[in-house]
């Protein structure tokens, strides 16, 4: 699935949830998906991830919520 790899992508990058242009093209490869939709998928996953774990500096309880949306 798409998600999967966009999930995967942010998990690995969670300390800098953006990805560069050329991340995106990679995942539009990867995934079928256009870059607008690339684009709307991490702004509402930083959304509902990253923030979540807003109040943690190095954002481990945002690692916990990727990790628990994979499975």
């Amino acid at each position: 699935h798409a998600t999967t790899a966009l999930k995967r992508w942010l998990y690995e990058h969670e300390e800098r949830p953006y990805p560069s242009e050329e991340d995106k093209k990679q995942l539009t490869y990867s995934t079928g998906l256009s870059i607008v939709q690339i684009n709307n998928w991490f702004s509402n996953a930083r959304r509902r991830y990253i923030n979540s774990g807003k109040g943690n500096p190095k954002g481990r309880d945002a690692a916990v919520a990727i990790r628990a949306a994979n499975t």
